[in-house]
C-alpha cells in the first residue's frame, strides 16, 4: 500500500512526532509512505528512516489560502502519477486539501483529529473530515459526534503510540548527573514538562507551586522544555517569585529521551482539555511518575495512584502537595514508574496503533474499490 500523509509543517511537536511514529511502522509493515509537508526541524529524522519528504508551500493556518489550491495542482498531478492508495491528513489545512484531492482524483481519504477544535464558519460550509476519521481518544470522539455532527460509525478511536524502543535506555547515574550539569540544573530534584508553551497547559501554576516546594527541597529545579507565545510570560512569573535561578526553561528539542532523563517527577498541570497528552505517555514509556490533571484524554492514560496521580486543574495546591509526596516517598515514585512503564508497553505501543490504523486504510480503500466496481446483470 502506498501512503501519503499530509500536514502543514514538520517541525516539533505532537503531530510531527505522530506522524514520523507512525510512518516509520507503516514502513515496516511493508508500506510505502510519503510524507508531504512545507518541512521543518524533524525532516532529518524522515531521511534517516528512509522515509521521502515532498516539500509543499503550505505553511498557512488559512484554509482558503492560495497555498492550498496551489498544493492542490501540484499534488493531483504527482498522486496520480506515483499511484498511491490512500491519503492522510492530519492539521485542517491539510484536511481541506486532502478533501479536494479526495474527491477529484478520486482516492480514499482519513483524517486524525488530533485535539478539539470549534466548528466555526469555516468548519460549517467545507467540514473536510475524511472517509474515516480518527479519533486520538475517546474525549476527543465524543466532541467530534457533539460538536461536529460527524456520525459515530465514521469515527474510530485509536490511541496515540510510542515508539517504545527510544524510551528503552537507561541513563546511569553518571550520564544523568552530567546531563543535568550541561543543562545547568543541581543535584536535587527535578521536576519537569515537555510542552508547548501556552496558557492552557497551566504550567504558570506548576511554577507557582514549585515556590512552596522549595521552602522543603531548596536544591530542587524545574525543567521547562518547549516553544510558544507564553514563555516570557513564564519567566516573568519566575522572576516576580524570585525563583528564576530554580526554574530552567529551555526551547523545544527532538532528544525527549534524554531530556526525560533528566527529570524526576513528569507534571503536565492542564487547564483546558488535552486531546490525549502525547507528553504524558513519552513520559510513562521512559518509567516516569507522572501527574496530570483531569482534563480530556488525559483521564484515559492515567490510572491514578498505580501509573500517575490525577488531580484536578488550576489547583497549585494539589500540585505542591502531590510533587511533595512522591519527593518523600521514594518507593511509591519508583513503582508509579515502573507501572507507567508497563501501562505504555500494553496500551500505547506505536505498533498497535500502526496496525489499527493500517486497518482503517484497507476498510477506506476496499469501500472505494466497491463502490466504483462496474454493476452487473
Amino acid at each position: 500500500m502506498k501512503i501519503l500523509q499530509l500536514t502543514t509543517h514538520f517541525n516539533i511537536g505532537g503531530i510531527t512526532t505522530y506522524i514520523l511514529t507512525l510512518s516509520k511502522e507503516l514502513k515496516a509493515m511493508g508500506a510505502e509512505v510519503v510524507v508531504a509537508s512545507s518541512g521543518g526541524s524533524v525532516v532529518e529524522e524522515l531521511s534517516r528512516s528512509g522515509i521521502k519528504h515532498l516539500n509543499l508551500d503550505i505553511k498557512t493556518k488559512s484554509e482558503i489560502s492560495p497555498k492550498v489550491f496551489r498544493s492542490y495542482r501540484f499534488l493531483a498531478d504527482y498522486i496520480r502519477r506515483e499511484g498511491f492508495d490512500v491519503i492522510h491528513s492530519h492539521t485542517r489545512v491539510s484536511q481541506v486539501l486532502g478533501k479536494l484531492l479526495s474527491k477529484t482524483i478520486p482516492i480514499p481519504f482519513v483524517a486524525t483529529c488530533h485535539g478539539f477544535y470549534k466548528r466555526r464558519l469555516g468548519r460549517r460550509i467545507f467540514p473536510c473530515w475524511g472517509d474515516a476519521t480518527i479519533a486520538i481518544s475517546e474525549a476527543v470522539k465524543k466532541a467530534l459526534i457533539c460538536i461536529h455532527k460527524i456520525p459515530d460509525a465514521n469515527i474510530t478511536v485509536v490511541y496515540n503510540g510510542i515508539d517504545l524502543n527510544r524510551f528503552s535506555k537507561r541513563f546511569d547515574k553518571g550520564e544523568m548527573d552530567g546531563f543535568k550539569s550541561e543543562l545547568g540544573l543541581g543535584g536535587g530534584h527535578i521536576i519537569g514538562v515537555i510542552s508547548r508553551l501556552v496558557r492552557y497547559k497551566g504550567i504558570d501554576y506548576l511554577i507557582r507551586a514549585f515556590k512552596k516546594i522549595l521552602e522543603r527541597y531548596p536544591d530542587s529545579n524545574i525543567l521547562i522544555v518547549g516553544d510558544g507565545p507564553d514563555k516570557n510570560r513564564l519567566k516573568d512569573i519566575a522572576e516576580s517569585l524570585g525563583i528564576s535561578k530554580d526554574v530552567k526553561i529551555m526551547k523545544a528539542s527532538f532528544d525527549t529521551p534524554r531530556l526525560l532523563s533528566a527529570i524526576d517527577i513528569f507534571v503536565l498541570p492542564s487547564i483546558a482539555d488535552e486531546g490525549l497528552g502525547l507528553a504524558i505517555l513519552e513520559a510513562m514509556a521512559a518509567s516516569k511518575p507522572v501527574i496530570g490533571t483531569r482534563s480530556g484524554g488525559i483521564i484515559e492514560i492515567i490510572e491514578s495512584g498505580k501509573d500517575g496521580i490525577l488531580i484536578e486543574p488550576m489547583r497549585e495546591d494539589l500540585i505542591t502537595d502531590t510533587i511533595l509526596e512522591l519527593i518523600d516517598k521514594p518507593e511509591l515514585r519508583r513503582g508509579m514508574g515502573i507501572n507507567a512503564r508497563r501501562s505504555a508497553e500494553k496500551r500505547f505501543s506505536s505498533g498497535v496503533m500502526a496496525e489499527n490504523i493500517f486497518s482503517i486504510y484497507s476498510s477506506v480503500s476496499a469501500k472505494m474499490n466497491n463502490n466504483q466496481a462496474p454493476m452487473t446483470k
